[in-house]
């Protein structure tokens, strides 16, 4: 879903139960000598001229993070790389020590979970 950055951070706020007064206030707390007001904020947001950093601390502000994902393109890449890597795990495993050999096997335990996901299986 893509969204403006008011849309968005009035949907986070919703998420959060935090108001734009709350928003401001919390926001505040971090830049005591650069404070800013609710009116200032929603200028912003109208104008959609708030910048990516603002955006990011604002979310925090509310209990967020920011995270990107890779595309459906990039989804290849990962799963052949958590492939071999899982092909690796069972090649090496020979001459290892007990806790090693459980180590890696878990290890391929969570690989074989991030390709179910990547796959878009159910884990």
């Amino acid at each position: 879903m893509i969204m403006d950055s008011k849309a968005a951070i009035k949907y986070l706020c919703g998420l959060s139960g935090v108001s734009m007064a709350e928003l401001v206030r919390r926001r505040n707390e971090l830049h005591p000598t650069d404070k800013t007001t609710q009116q200032n904020l929603s200028n912003k947001l109208s104008r959609d001229s708030l910048r990516f950093t603002e955006f990011i601390e604002l979310a925090n502000c509310v209990g967020y993070n920011i995270s990107f994902e890779p595309n459906n393109a990039d989804n290849k890449k990962l799963i052949e790389s958590a492939e071999n890597l899982t092909n690796y795990y069972d090649y090496h495993n020979k001459n290892l020590t007990k806790k090693q050999y459980e180590l890696f096997d878990e290890m391929k335990d969570v690989l074989k979970d991030i390709l179910k996901t990547l796959k878009g299986e159910t884990a």
